[in-house]
């Protein structure tokens, strides 16, 4: 039979989320539900107290928690808005790719100086003609071709990149044209 008793330090990190909950996020949500405005005091406050990023590797500063533990703490975050919650928590989905498949130059770079030391809030973005984000329907394939990489497919306006917001609250560049601030594509050169 399986055993569904949390840990000790389970309830500890479900006990830290639910008290977040209750004293950070509640007496804010119809603020930030009503203003629209991103919820920037909340995250700044996760990212103090260790619930943001549960998934970052404790080698490169992070937690490194498994999946069980983000799960008790996405639901109780999400007990008391699951949109702030999802602001909080939906960054760790960027940092997934590098921790399966980043070098270890990138992870150090990526997870342990960007996202743990400077808590820059990163995002994973993809898209194409015809698959939008349903990373399940895309076409679109980078192969390596001598000594250039090379991808094959449609191509849309985003392909798989790391952005990062910097607490602007309009991350747009100078002249307006619409481009995120911050931004930085990943690529595989260098990697065997």
């Amino acid at each position: 039979m399986i055993d569904f008793t949390l840990t000790d330090e389970q309830r500890m990190l479900r006990d830290l989320a639910h008290d977040f909950a209750v004293k950070d996020i509640l007496p804010v949500v119809e603020h930030f539900d009503k203003s629209g405005e991103f919820p920037w005091p909340i995250i700044k406050k996760a990212q103090e107290i260790g619930l943001m990023n549960l998934n970052v590797p404790e080698a490169y500063g992070g937690p490194g928690v498994g999946v069980l533990e983000e799960c008790i703490v996405a639901e109780e975050l999400a007990w008391a808005c699951s949109g702030i919650q999802t602001a909080t928590m939906l960054n760790q989905l960027a940092c997934l790719p590098i921790i399966i498949g980043g070098s270890e130059e990138q992870k150090m770079q990526y997870l342990g100086g960007w996202v743990m030391d400077k808590q820059k809030m990163p995002a994973y973005c993809v898209t194409e003609p015809g698959a939008g984000s349903d990373v399940a329907g895309i076409k679109t394939v980078a192969a390596r071709r001598g000594e250039g990489d090379g991808v094959r497919g449609g191509r849309g306006k985003l392909l798989g990149m790391l952005c990062s917001h910097d607490h602007d609250p309009n991350p747009r560049s100078a002249g307006g044209r619409g481009r995120a601030s911050g931004r930085e594509r990943l690529t595989a050169r260098g990697r065997s």
